[in-house]
């Protein structure tokens, strides 16, 4: 006696899995919003939503203090265009976690030409700045083609760029200045 043919089992489609939400793109909201902040003067705003480990180590007042004292001497920001972006698990002085390094192109109203660079972490789940630097880029560029050593820890662990723009920029200016042509160098 021959069995009957079995059934095949019914399946059913597997519901779509929506994907992990792209990280980066939240950081830098929390980026975008926390400037947005500090450019409309809310020093103890932005103390209160950055992260743990920034307010931590800063009392509101003390940051409110910095930044004014900052804004008094750069002014305030005249423009500031993304530059790029780097994901790390360590930056100089916190501890191990899940960090955003955002770099901007900025210009003050006393200070052109700046590196603007915006670390975030992930605070519980949340992306807060954890640190916010004013760097002066022409120097760093200068400092960069000139292949100089920094001692400085800190800020070797924070140069993550070869500044080719900025270094494409001075050595033209320095061509210029060979050639007999007036330039800033």
């Amino acid at each position: 006696m021959t069995a009957a043919p079995r059934a095949a089992p019914t399946t059913h489609p597997a519901p779509p899995i929506d994907p992990p939400p792209d990280t980066t793109v939240a950081a830098r909201e929390a980026v975008d919003d926390w400037l947005s902040l500090i450019d409309a003067g809310s020093y103890a705003a932005a103390h209160d939503t950055a992260s743990g480990i920034l307010r931590e180590n800063v009392t509101r007042d003390e940051f409110a203090t910095v930044y004014e004292e900052a804004r008094s001497l750069v002014g305030t920001v005249r423009s500031r265009v993304f530059r790029g972006a780097t994901r790390t698990i360590t930056v100089p002085g916190a501890p191990p976690g899940d960090y955003v390094v955002f770099e901007f192109d900025a210009d003050y109203e006393r200070k052109a030409n700046a590196l603007e660079r915006v670390t975030v972490a992930d605070d519980a789940k949340v992306w807060r700045v954890a640190g916010h630097w004013v760097l002066d880029a022409v120097l760093m560029a200068t400092e960069t083609a000139l292949a100089h050593v920094k001692t400085n820890a800190i800020e070797t662990a924070y140069r993550r760029t070869d500044m080719l723009e900025w270094r494409r920029a001075l050595m033209e200016q320095w061509a210029a200045f060979l050639a007999g042509g007036d330039g800033p160098v």
